[in-house]
């Protein structure tokens, strides 16, 4: 049936929308940062988790935050002293409490 177009030209701003919005993602997924917080779940690990959500809640970072408890996982970075933080699976930090200023260092808000 003739309709005056083929089927691909009928579907090609559809196919271009779908092309763009996965390289969207991809440059998306290229820009998080991937922060995980090592710990035993002890107070002190506890207290950094939540010191590490407030500086990327207050920087306005495009982050994904983990609270890693499992030792063999914590282990497998070797890391001996908790809490630790990881960034794009990267350790940074080991076995302090770095404070507000120290954490945006460490993220490179600084």
């Amino acid at each position: 049936m003739g309709w005056g177009y083929s089927w691909e030209q009928h579907h090609q701003p559809l196919r271009y929308l779908l092309r763009k919005a996965y390289l969207i993602f991809q440059v998306k997924e290229l820009w998080e940062v991937n922060i995980k917080v090592l710990g035993s779940g002890c107070a002190k690990c506890n207290k950094f988790e939540q010191l590490v959500r407030e500086v990327v809640e207050e920087e306005g970072i495009d982050a994904t935050v983990e609270k890693v408890t499992d030792l063999i996982e914590i282990m497998g970075y070797g890391v001996m002293t908790t809490p630790a933080l990881v960034i794009d699976d990267k350790v940074v930090s080991s076995g302090t409490l770095p404070n507000k200023d120290k954490l945006k260092e460490l993220l490179g808000r600084q």
